[in-house]
């Protein structure tokens, strides 16, 4: 069951990315918001998903064999934080320390990767995840007009939490720094970190947060939370539902993995119950009628009987049997 869900989840993003690129409406995508909103990961999870090739013979990605080669995932990402650290790392300096030093120049440089992904111009799936406090520069603000802005967002005191907390506390494992959500550079040219119980830094800390997500709203071209049940343990999860605010926000036409599960399950019921009435022949016509004026249930059917019989063209003794099965669908 989990390899199903998660190849339904891949190719949600399979046939979005095929949408945009048949309708020509591929846009980068620019994931904004706060430490601790899983950023990083939704962002991969979804280009993983966007360039994801399902397997010839029809394997599902979580039971595939090491010894065949498929497709790669083949995509362009970028995480503005860890692209300045590696520019500063690069120059013999620490950003954090650049920061507090020098923020123009470190500003400098956060531009320089902005710019440099705005002008990343490969047709494939392109996501980058920009560090909190870049939109108050102004030239930063204009890359994102070009492309869908996504604020992932998680409450203050989530954040907070999450900078704090070192993944696994209490369970006798040992767990790197590395793993550990990192607080944000100014978080750290602050010193608002270290210690949960800090109750002046957390206090400060909220409070720029607060001041961030008007701008964030302000900015974004789609809100989606991310520190709720189920996708904050496992970003793959938020793939479906972001996937299909992105196509609405495009109007892009295809068929996400939520609206196949629908048809499928109308299509078996509407066989069933025209089995039951002796109509099975039809079932084609009674299908694209459904789909046709939105009907997602036999309920849609059943309380509109007349429209469905009008439409199919039911005889009189035809229309007598669908009525005594409308009847009993009812009770």
């Amino acid at each position: 069951m989990y390899a199903q869900k998660l190849e339904e989840c891949l190719l949600t993003g399979t046939k979005l990315w095929s949408a945009m690129t048949e309708q020509g409406k591929f846009k980068k995508l620019y994931f904004v918001g706060p430490k601790g909103n899983l950023a990083e990961e939704v962002a991969e999870s979804m280009m993983d998903s966007c360039s994801y090739v399902p397997a010839a013979d029809g394997t599902l990605y979580q039971q595939r064999s090491q010894t065949v080669d498929y497709a790669p995932f083949d995509y362009h990402f970028v995480d503005s934080d860890k692209a300045v650290a590696t520019m500063c790392r690069q120059q013999g300096s620490n950003h954090v320390t650049l920061f507090s030093e020098d923020e123009a120049k470190y500003r400098e440089m956060e531009t320089a990767v902005l710019k440099k992904f705005a002008e990343y111009d490969k047709p494939k799936p392109t996501a980058i995840v920009v560090g909190e406090s870049a939109l108050n520069q102004p030239e930063n603000a204009e890359f994102l007009k070009e492309g869908i802005v996504i604020y992932l967002r998680c409450s203050a005191q989530a954040s907070w939490k999450t900078i704090n907390m070192k993944p696994g506390g209490g369970t006798g494992l040992y767990i790197s720094m590395k793993d550990m959500v990192k607080p944000p550079v100014w978080a750290l040219a602050q010193d608002l970190q270290g210690d949960i119980d800090n109750a002046e830094g957390r206090q400060e800390y909220i409070r720029i947060l607060n001041e961030l997500d008007k701008e964030y709203e302000s900015v974004a071209d789609i809100v989606f939370n991310t520190d709720v049940r189920g996708i904050s343990e496992n970003s793959m999860w938020a793939v479906p539902k972001l996937a299909k605010l992105i196509g609405e926000f495009l109007d892009i036409k295809y068929e996400s993995s939520e609206e196949a599960d629908e048809k499928k399950s109308m299509e078996k019921e509407l066989t069933e119950f025209l089995e039951g009435a002796r109509l099975s022949k039809y079932l084609q016509d009674g299908l694209k009628w459904c789909d046709e004026q939105g009907a997602a249930s036999m309920e849609d059917i059943v309380e509109n009987p007349e429209e469905f019989v009008d439409a199919m063209g039911l005889k009189p003794l035809e229309k007598k049997r669908f009525d005594r099965a409308c009847a009993l669908a009812s009770e």
